[in-house]
């Protein structure tokens, strides 16, 4: 059996002139945008065929762990790129991140090992492929009394109906928990910035929770914060509270399912 053919780069060139690219990052979104291209970069390198697949639940959130941004502004970035053509616009309509430039500057690695280039996937094998139609016998016609009351064709569309709603259903799940774990640890991040290192221990601890915990997490980590600032009035950022990593690992969540308020100082009974 032939040996697979390699397609990663352990480098890649980086310029000491930058183009407009890391321009007008830098010029937006200062040292994120910065940052996060050339974690990108990196992360396309080191990527089988120089292809990510945002779609991918555990592909985006170990984009979003190196990166240290949010949801929300590594979209908004990677729109950015795909506007100023560092990666391809139409790949990216569809959630794939890949870049022509980027792989031509690594052309040499290529040329060395003697062998292609990964090209440029067809963006048509990412949409969703219909399900192929039952093939159909017609080598014989049978006779009248050997069709049931029911069109035989019944069973076979009420599976592929059936396929599609739990293909549906998984792909909604897997939207579902990427959402509540990236708004969990915007909560945290937003608390204190420090929380953005322990990103990929907390994403790991997520994902062996059961469904019901991770249906709580986010209301846990909402009144847990809040629980904090009012009883830590001397540390309002959050320096010294628990991370997210410790919080999931932990269970912590639990005890925190209900409502706190602010701490307005207040005082029902004194009326001020």
């Amino acid at each position: 059996m032939a040996r697979p053919k390699k397609q990663t780069v352990d480098y890649f060139p980086h310029y000491v002139n930058s183009g407009k690219t890391l321009f007008i990052l830098e010029k937006r979104y200062e040292n994120n945008g910065y940052a996060f291209w050339f974690k990108v970069l990196e992360l396309l390198g080191s990527t089988n065929g120089h292809i990510i697949d945002s779609r991918n639940p555990d592909e985006w959130e170990f984009l979003l762990a190196k990166t240290l941004v949010s949801d929300s502004l590594a979209r908004e970035m990677l729109d950015l790129l795909a506007k100023l053509n560092a990666i391809d616009l139409e790949l990216w309509n569809v959630g794939i991140i890949w870049g022509t430039n980027f792989v031509e500057n690594v052309a040499d690695v290529y040329k060395n090992r003697k062998v292609g280039m990964p090209k440029k996937p067809d963006v048509n094998s990412f949409y969703e492929q219909k399900p192929e139609q039952a093939i159909v016998s017609t080598s014989r016609n049978p006779e009248p009394s050997e069709f049931s009351t029911q069109p035989t064709n019944i069973n076979s569309q009420s599976k592929v109906k059936e396929s599609k709603v739990n293909q549906s259903k998984v792909k909604e799940s897997k939207t579902n928990n990427q959402e509540i774990f990236s708004r969990f640890f915007e909560l945290f991040s937003n608390f204190n910035k420090k929380n953005n290192s322990k990103r990929a221990m907390a994403l790991q601890v997520f994902h062996d929770l059961p469904q019901f915990h991770k249906d709580i997490i986010v209301k846990g980590a909402e009144n847990y914060i809040q629980d904090y600032i009012n009883n830590h009035s001397d540390d309002p950022d959050g320096n010294y509270s628990v991370n997210p990593y410790e919080f999931l690992d932990n269970v912590m969540f639990t005890n925190y399912q209900e409502e706190v308020k602010a701490d307005t100082g207040y005082d029902e009974e004194l009326g001020f």
